[in-house]
């Protein structure tokens, strides 16, 4: 039985504040006048993720999500959005994520896995296509078997719900000591998939702060650490 080393995608395979970064300064530059480029990721990041239930269970349009999720930190910094605007910006926010890098050593990082027997996978929260063609931007879709491919919005449950994680174990007959799952986001990717019992490396390059005890492979800062925790998991449970 192959081992499966599973990926998130955003801020995980890619930084995702340059196409943020990049689009706000096209089309809402005050912004930048206002505070730095990454509290109003962070805040942006913050509403996406207490709004995420409401559009998951269909309360609410992706549309309405992504408005919401803009608007709401320019108002704390006191910045009027129009709804116009909002979709403005994301649309250019979009266009930018058509010309995603990976983080630095992620290539050769998958070559190395794979010459070690690992096959690479994605769980990802998000639309389905949209994040498929993410994959295709960093140039990394053709590195992943469609079949190990899983989008929330592929079944309809999202993380941190262990529901998800589960249903990729069980399509793939995997126990979940034959995967390792990285993410950056403690609470969709680390808690999600250790409810699920699948081990994990905590991708915290962001250097956050959380509360929680959730056990990790390892808490790392860039892409040259996971190497040498993906070998030692296989030894471990190979032996």
């Amino acid at each position: 039985m192959s081992y499966v080393a599973l990926f998130d995608i955003d801020d995980t395979l890619y930084d995702q504040m340059q196409p943020f970064t990049r689009a706000v300064n096209d089309c809402a530059p005050e912004i930048l006048q206002a505070t730095e480029a990454q509290h109003y990721f962070k805040r942006v990041r913050f509403f996406s993720d207490h709004l995420w239930d409401s559009y998951t269970s269909g309360d609410m349009s992706i549309e309405t999500h992504r408005d919401i999720r803009l608007i709401a930190p320019a108002v704390e910094l006191g910045i009027d959005m129009t709804i116009q605007q909002a979709r403005s910006l994301q649309e250019r926010y979009a266009h930018y994520q058509q010309q995603l890098i990976p983080f630095e050593g992620l290539v050769d990082l998958w070559d190395s896995l794979e010459a070690d027997g690992w096959t690479i996978g994605i769980l990802s929260n998000g639309p389905s296509e949209h994040q498929r063609n993410k994959l295709k931007a960093l140039g990394l879709a053709e590195r992943v078997q469609p079949q190990y491919v899983l989008v929330s919005d592929d079944i309809g449950i999202a993380k941190p719900d262990k529901r998800l994680f589960n249903h990729y174990l069980q399509t793939h007959d995997l126990p979940p000591e034959k995967t390792v799952y990285v993410g950056d986001h403690w609470e969709n990717d680390i808690v999600g998939a250790t409810s699920a019992s699948i081990p994990v490396i905590w991708f915290n390059h962001r250097k956050k702060a959380v509360a929680g005890d959730y056990p990790v492979l390892a808490e790392t800062y860039n892409v040259q650490e996971w190497l040498p925790l993906f070998q030692q998991h296989m030894a471990k449970h190979s032996s």
